[in-house]
């Protein structure tokens, strides 16, 4: 989450509302001394909260830079206590305003509980913003058959520069995502959908992620990622072909690694193999983070940005997909027996000077 500019942009757009009538020139010249100094621009119980969260989520990362340098108890000790902390900041963001959708999505991200009742924590959410979720998602699904096609569409891009009156938020709008007081609920959602892949909840996650790309069609949440596992774990090929060409078939580590797993299962091994080495050379120690899997703590609140086909992606895509790939379980030894593939794994470990 861009959280500081998120806070930007709800000052700004409140403000805006309040003065009424900017032109474009005069909102950017608004946004630019929101951005310059946002602090002195918070002044609504929501806006304090949501800046105590996005301090402590800033605080979080920080404390969380020199993380592998420690072996896994002194780590589990420090995410501890990082987690605490931002339970703390949680509670102090909802005493301000115990509307705040994020703090309230963090507060049940760090708590402990099993997978199940995280998911069932997360629909709790969910439900609370889901009318207004498929109103938009209605009015996408209109404006895309009133085009008569189903892609491509833009990859990660909102309208966060321009006025409110551009961006007004309702289900008419181009995109749910430029209402930025959706956002939270948005977010919960895409969380809920990640939680449905750990739980085995496919086809609530198809839903979930169905209705956060019609609603939000820029997908600057990444649901698309989620929605290629659920297509590589239900066999639906067709849908996932779909998908790629609705996003001008932009590759991901997820898009790749989810082909060659698609058409592993589908008994295709021919493709599945081109898709698997295709994997290994677009993406950024591809073979290695399927081979060694790394741990990938949670996102908070969602998944954290990576440059495409990145190693970055790469861990996350693995990691994300585990539950799909172990019920697929002889395809990691398959793909560690593809020419290459450990070669490769092996060579990109050298290059980080990571233990193989």
């Amino acid at each position: 989450m861009r959280g500081r500019e998120e806070l930007v942009l709800r000052c700004a757009q409140r403000r805006a509302k309040e003065l009424g009538g900017l032109s474009k020139e005069g909102y950017q010249e608004l946004l630019l001394a929101v951005r310059s100094d946002v602090d002195s621009f918070v002044s609504t119980a929501s806006e304090r909260a949501f800046a105590r969260l996005v301090s402590a989520l800033e605080r979080y990362e920080a404390d969380g830079e020199d993380d592998d340098l420690l072996d896994d108890d002194e780590y589990l000790k420090a995410r501890k206590r990082r987690f605490d902390a931002l339970e703390l900041a949680c509670k102090a963001a909802l005493e301000e305003d115990p509307g705040c959708l994020d703090a309230r999505l963090v507060r049940v991200l760090v708590a402990d509980m099993d997978a199940p009742e995280l998911l069932d924590a997360l629909l709790k959410l969910d439900a609370e913003n889901a009318e207004r979720i498929r109103e938009h998602a209605e009015a996408g699904r209109a404006r895309r058959a009133a085009r008569g096609s189903e892609g491509p569409e833009g990859v990660g891009v909102g309208t966060e520069g321009v006025a409110p009156d551009e961006a007004e938020g309702d289900a008419g709008a181009p995109d749910a995502w430029d209402d930025v007081g959706l956002r939270p609920a948005l977010r919960v959602r895409d969380a809920a959908a990640r939680a449905c892949i750990n739980t085995t909840h496919f086809r609530l996650a198809r839903d979930l992620c169905s209705t956060l790309l019609d609603a939000a069609p820029s997908d600057c949440l990444g649901a698309r990622h989620t929605l290629e596992i659920v297509c590589a774990r239900l066999e639906d090929e067709p849908a996932f072909d779909k998908l790629q060409a609705r996003f001008s078939h932009a590759g991901s580590a997820w898009s790749h690694l989810m082909h060659a797993l698609l058409l592993y299962k589908l008994d295709r091994m021919g493709a599945a193999r081109r898709a698997l080495q295709g994997y290994s050379t677009l993406c950024e120690g591809g073979a290695f983070a399927l081979l060694r899997p790394a741990f990938v703590d949670s996102y908070l609140p969602d998944r954290p940005e990576a440059a495409p086909n990145s190693f970055a992606e790469s861990m996350m895509a693995v990691a994300e997909a585990d539950p799909v790939i172990v019920d697929a379980p002889d395809f990691v030894a398959w793909a560690q027996s593809q020419p290459g593939i450990v070669e490769s794994a092996r060579r990109f470990a050298d290059e980080r000077g990571y233990d193989w």
